[in-house]
């Protein structure tokens, strides 16, 4: 009887969530949230159900430890190559670094995504969650990221002293340098 009603009634749109019955068991039932993060359902029903959930599965998704390429303190931020890994059907797995939050996807022969993360310091050291459902394992991201100068900070060393303009004689061109002394203090 479960399985007529819903082969009725799905699959149900609204802009935010589908639901719609699984392909190959008509009886179970997904929601696809197309542009969230991570999201909570709560589904509230009228009525009594004539069959029970007898079987319950919960996959592990696994990310091996990455190392950060890129800057800090800059616009374009850094990145990590990740490869996500799951024993069990294909998913999306959603990944916490501190206060930043990814949605990417997970396959048993590992999945290839880039995180692009904003950091305020060169050396980086970040614990990150991963989690496929109730499960979580961790990974974690290191590097050494450079600094790109820009052109709005460039005058603000100079007037700190923490550069010097130097002018080419020959071309007239200016181009800054530093005063490593002045930088290491």
């Amino acid at each position: 009887m479960f399985a007529k009603e819903v082969e009725i009634r799905l699959p149900a749109r609204r802009s935010w969530v589908t639901f719609q019955p699984d392909d190959i068991d008509t009886t179970t039932v997904s929601a696809t949230i197309p542009s969230f993060t991570t999201a909570k359902i709560l589904v509230h029903f009228k009525g009594k159900f004539d069959k029970k959930v007898t079987k319950t599965t919960d996959s592990v998704c696994k990310i091996e430890n990455a190392i950060l390429r890129g800057s800090y303190n800059c616009s374009q931020a850094a990145r990590a190559n990740i490869s996500c890994t799951i024993l069990g059907k294909d998913t999306m797995t959603t990944i916490q670094c501190d206060h930043q939050y990814f949605t990417v996807p997970c396959s048993c022969e590992g999945a290839p995504s880039t995180l692009l993360l904003r950091f305020t310091t060169a050396r980086v050291r970040q614990m990150c969650d991963v989690s496929c459902g109730s499960n979580s394992t961790t990974f974690e991201l290191t590097g050494i990221l450079q600094w790109t100068r820009t052109i709005q900070g460039s005058p603000l060393r100079v007037i700190k002293g923490e550069s010097a303009v130097a002018i080419d004689k020959k071309s007239g061109s200016s181009t800054p340098s530093v005063d490593v002394d002045k930088t290491m203090n």
